[in-house]
This record gives structure tokens, C-alpha cells and sequence, in this order.
């Protein structure tokens, strides 16, 4: 899961998005890394955390 932010136009926008979709979201929604401030980060999980 990575959590994908950019900015539109003075509005800061942010979806979650699925490795596997993570490529043609970026295509579909025309973001460019450095017109838009593209930041992409991966998000880990753990399902077994202790303390």
C-alpha cells in the first residue's frame, strides 16, 4: 500500500493506492513529479505487532 500526495492547483491531494495500481494511477491522473510535488510513500503494516 503507498500513500500517494501531490499538489492540483494549490490543493494538496492524497489517495492510498495498491502496488499493483500504483504506476497507472499516476498515468490516469496525469501527475508529473515536479509540476505537481509527486510524493510516493510506502506504507508497512504489521499485523503482529508487541510491545
Amino acid at each position: 500500500m503507498f500513500l500517494v500526495t501531490w499538489i492540483e492547483s494549490e490543493e494538496v491531494n492524497y489517495r492510498l493506492v495498491m502496488k499493483h495500481e500504483l504506476t497507472s494511477f499516476i498515468a490516469i491522473h496525469c501527475i508529473n513529479s515536479l509540476d505537481n510535488h509527486l510524493m510516493v510513500q510506502e506504507l508497512n503494516s504489521y499485523q503482529n505487532f508487541t510491545h
